[in-house]
């Protein structure tokens, strides 16, 4: 379940989830992009941050500059695990399954770079962390 989920059940009332359920969720995120505006954590609800979180790793993800990549918590090789923490935090989520979904997970999707980033995060996972990994596949028929 992504945070984005998260918000949406909370705004749509489908689930148990309080204001004060939610607050802990905005800290956090910002740790883990690296930006240092927590006395403006207040001003911003949870989906301009997650707005920010989504840009960031967008952005990650399509360097267009390789060699201009500076690392931050999102990439740190524990992030899966980190994200899986933030999740259980939430009083409505604590028994529930942190699950992660990685869509299109190929060369002919993703720049190498990216690849060789996401590795050692989606291979060596804790049992906090439930992935699903979906690739295309190229097969070759040899006769």
């Amino acid at each position: 379940m992504s945070f984005r989920t998260i918000s949406w059940l909370k705004s749509e009332k489908l689930a148990n989830i309080e204001n004060r359920d939610i607050q802990p969720l905005i800290p956090a995120i910002y740790r883990l992009l690296g930006v240092n505006h927590l006395e403006n954590f207040n001003k911003n609800t949870l989906d301009d941050i997650l707005v920010m979180l989504e840009h960031r790793i967008v952005e990650m993800s399509n360097l267009p500059a390789p060699d201009k990549y500076k690392p931050m918590h999102l990439s740190s090789d524990e992030v899966l695990q980190q994200l899986a923490r933030i999740f259980k935090s939430i009083p409505w989520a604590k028994d529930k399954d942190a699950w992660f979904l990685l869509d299109d997970y190929s060369p002919t999707v993703l720049p190498e770079l990216a690849i060789l980033a996401y590795n050692p995060v989606i291979f060596r996972l804790s049992s906090e962390v439930k992935i699903k990994v979906i690739t295309q596949c190229i097969f070759k028929h040899y006769r």
